[in-house]
């Protein structure tokens, strides 16, 4: 595996350019969510800032763009045109900026579905992305306390947020999504 060297503020002026400011502001916000918590789970923080900014670099493309950047299996997977900017910009970022580490990759690519077995890396931008500080939504004040106390109760409580939101819109769930929740309640540990 080769080191990439990062340049966040090169890739946060690209950013500023593609996404609408209440879409930087988030991306900003995560990055610096993602980069606190990888110190406090002793991670790469440069790393996970890098991830956390990039993660949502084609949430505003047009769907056909972000689908030309999928690759064939993976589009398979994906049952909503509102989750195909992770696995689009995983793409991106390899292709146009060069990132090859395949945890930035993962992180970005699985930040909004999750996955069965997620890496602690790849936990920490998903968690960093749904509890930004500019997030609102009912049960984020929870989520963004157990995020240091325990990243698998983190996750699934935001998994379990989203199945549920899915299941109340009449929505498909992700496949990954059920996968990740399945595992993460197979592989909890003591009582919760």
């Amino acid at each position: 595996m080769t080191e990439n060297k990062y340049d966040y503020e090169k890739y946060k002026e690209i950013l500023k350019k593609m996404l609408s400011p209440k879409r930087f502001n988030h991306s900003v916000n995560v990055a610096d969510v993602a980069e606190d918590l990888a110190k406090h789970y002793g991670l790469d923080p440069e790393k996970a800032k890098i991830a956390g900014l990039l993660h949502d670099i084609c949430k505003e493309m047009p769907n056909e763009e972000n689908e030309k950047l999928i690759p064939k299996d993976v589009k398979k997977r994906i049952c909503s045109p509102k989750i195909l900017h992770g696995p689009a910009a995983s793409e991106y970022i390899k292709n146009k900026f060069g990132i090859t580490d395949e945890e930035v990759l993962n992180a970005v690519k699985y930040h909004t579905v999750g996955r069965k077995n997620m890496s602690t890396f790849e936990k920490i931008i998903s968690i960093a992305d749904y509890t930004s500080p500019e997030r609102k939504w009912g049960d984020v004040s929870k989520t963004r306390e157990l995020a240091y106390k325990d990243l698998d109760l983190a996750m699934l409580k935001k998994v379990s947020t989203e199945i549920v939101a899915c299941v109340q819109k009449g929505c498909q769930i992700s496949p990954d999504t059920a996968e990740a929740y399945n595992y993460l309640i197979l592989n909890q540990k003591g009582d919760k």
